[in-house]
């Protein structure tokens, strides 16, 4: 009973955290649900690196976790209103490109030095997060990549027990912004090739600072409180206290 608990906080400090619309409007990953889930993923797979720091005990966990997102993966999957009979199949697709992507951010970890670990994780989210769009600049990727490598290096330091009982707060949010990633540069790829083979860039003008869109965030913060949204096994949307862990299906709020 514990372990479930245990894992249900786990996975909703991941749903919590790669819900923040400042991913979606100043970091402009996709609202569609390949993007949504892959970013949720990426919160998922940090906190899976590090449960099984922790030998057996963390593997059990880290089952529980997985366990449970596919869990909720299905209900958000019914939640479409997909024909019954293809859930299963769409639940098997989207549990290949999570396994995918928990792949190449593993691999992103073992390349030597700080400046290549950067870029292959930046190479990896530009795949499964941001599904190779082509309007991003390479910079405003990076920043990405930038706070999940500090996100996963902030998570190993982080006793045993604030990990299994989830109580840890992830650390800032990026900062998409003139200097920092939201300024032109140069693409992840040509924005499209000639016929003879070159490739042409568009200008783009820079994009603002975020400012606003967190301004926006800190409000809908206030409204929420410590209560999260998830949804039961049978699709059902329930709210959940982050510290007290009562659930709730009438709004709190």
């Amino acid at each position: 009973m514990k372990r479930t608990r245990n894992s249900e906080a786990l996975l909703q400090s991941c749903i919590s955290q790669a819900g923040n619309t400042i991913f979606y409007r100043a970091g402009r990953v996709s609202d569609s649900f390949r993007a949504a889930h892959g970013l949720l993923i990426v919160h998922v797979w940090m906190l899976h690196k590090r449960l099984l720091m922790e030998g057996e005990e963390g593997k059990i966990l880290e089952e529980a976790l997985f366990d449970r997102l596919w869990d909720e993966t299905t209900a958000r999957i019914r939640a479409l209103k997909v024909n019954e009979l293809s859930v299963n199949s769409y639940v098997k697709e989207v549990q290949a490109y999570s396994f995918g992507a928990c792949v190449s951010y593993d691999a992103a970890l073992t390349v030597d030095g700080e400046e290549g670990r950067l870029d292959e994780m930046a190479g990896a989210l530009y795949r499964y997060v941001y599904l190779r769009d082509e309007h991003l600049t390479e910079d405003h990727v990076l920043v990405l990549a930038r706070y999940v490598l500090r996100e996963f290096d902030s998570l190993k330091t982080l006793p045993k027990e604030a990990i299994f009982e989830s109580r840890f707060k992830w650390g800032p949010l990026p900062a998409w912004g003139r200097g920092e990633g939201g300024r032109a540069g140069r693409r992840m790829h040509p924005r499209f090739v000639t016929p003879d083979g070159k490739a042409v860039e568009e200008e783009e003008g820079e994009v603002g600072d975020g400012r606003e869109e967190r301004e926006e965030e800190e409000g809908e913060e206030d409204k929420r409180g410590e209560w999260r949204t998830a949804f039961s096994e049978q699709g059902r949307m329930y709210y959940w206290n982050v510290r007290t862990r009562v659930s709730t299906y009438e709004k709190p709020y």
